[in-house]
């Protein structure tokens, strides 16, 4: 697990805050493990995995901020979201930075 003292000095990031990066860290963790089931993940360097994990909590974190409300009703209180895709898109675009992903394994 990334920490946020990794993100803060190593990293240097700054758009989160400790308890943000926990959560957003949290789920951008898994990314990697996501894709490795159908790619094949090289890091460019020895903090690589780490320094992708904290661009994507980043890009996780801003994309759940501004997620927008695709419908919503009032009566029977319904309301849908956009679809993750983009997320992951963007997430995606975030790893690239730090590891080189090729589809397919083997």
């Amino acid at each position: 697990m990334v920490t946020y003292d990794f993100y803060k000095n190593v990293y240097m990031g700054s758009a989160l805050s400790e308890s943000a990066f926990a959560e957003a860290a949290a789920r951008a963790e898994d990314y990697p493990c996501m894709l490795e089931r159908t790619c094949r993940i090289v890091p460019y360097g020895a903090d690589s995995r780490s320094m992708a994990v904290c661009g994507m909590a980043e890009t996780w974190a801003v994309r759940q901020k501004r997620q927008q409300v695709k419908s919503a009703s009032v009566g029977g209180v319904s309301v849908s979201y956009e679809s993750q895709v983009p997320c992951q898109r963007a997430m995606l675009h975030s790893a690239k930075v730090y590891l080189d992903i090729c589809r397919g394994v083997g």
